[in-house]
């Protein structure tokens, strides 16, 4: 474990909302599925995953995000994770629709909600001097501002970087001055770089600096918020195969367990 450091996570909070539906039927006007609530419940995902990844594994962590103040005081009070909150005026949710008949649940339908790209933030505005680590996760909710990247880069911290490419442009030129870079496999294509990038393969492990890491092979229970298990997981030791090993972990157990 690296000890006695002071993290800073700084990224984008997803409020992850599930909604869970039993089926009754269908309408007699038109083709429509008819549905009863069962449950809805939330959670904080996207990089807040991160920040309550490393308190898990027993750091200091601080954690810079956008998210409504109620949402803020949750998750601080529940998680005991300081949080520096520059809130941008709407939060960042992705509602997932589950419908249940029978035995069997389905994902139906999602809907995501978040800010764009290329809103703005006042994150200049915080000071990083006493963080030893920082580490940036970027859901691409405009959060994270190019000045900011380049001011933590020239500060002489250790820095890491992780960045969803997905249906996005890709955009890890922002953090080529950045000291590691986190990724999966279809993201590295993009990544015009050989030293410090570790690459996340799934089940199979990693590759860090082409050095491979073999996985540790467990029944899949849930992949919603492996790669950032492994992102912290890394961040707290720097070591991949504890990093694979507690993502490992984390898909074996069910979602909300």
């Amino acid at each position: 474990m690296r000890e006695n450091l002071k993290y800073l996570i700084v990224g984008d909070t997803i409020i992850d909302e599930s909604i869970y539906l039993n089926a009754v039927g269908l309408s007699l006007e038109s083709p429509t599925m008819k549905t009863t609530i069962k449950n809805r419940m939330f959670d904080f995902g996207g990089a807040a995953n991160v920040a309550k990844g490393l308190k898990k594994f027993g750091n200091n962590v601080t954690f810079v995000t956008s998210m409504k103040e109620e949402y803020c005081q949750t998750f601080e009070s529940y998680y005991e994770i300081p949080v520096k909150n520059f809130y941008q005026g709407n939060d960042n949710t992705k509602s997932r629709y589950w419908i249940t008949h029978g035995d069997e649940t389905y994902k139906y339908l999602q809907i995501n909600d978040t800010n764009p790209e290329l809103s703005s933030s006042t994150l200049e505005l915080f000071d990083i001097s006493e963080y030893d680590i920082i580490a940036f996760s970027d859901y691409r909710c405009g959060f994270i501002t190019e000045n900011f990247i380049n001011h933590v880069t020239n500060s002489g911290k250790i820095t890491y970087a992780s960045s969803q490419v997905s249906s996005h442009t890709p955009n890890y030129d922002r953090y080529w001055d950045v000291d590691y870079i986190v990724c999966n496999e279809s993201e590295s294509k993009h990544i015009d770089r050989k030293t410090n990038i570790c690459i996340t393969l799934g089940a199979n492990g990693c590759l860090m600096n082409g050095i491979e890491y073999k996985g540790y092979y467990t029944k899949v229970e849930n992949t919603i918020g492996a790669g950032d298990c492994f992102y912290a997981a890394l961040l707290s030791t720097g070591n991949p195969d504890f990093a694979n090993k507690k993502a490992s972990e984390y898909v074996a157990t069910p979602l909300y367990e």
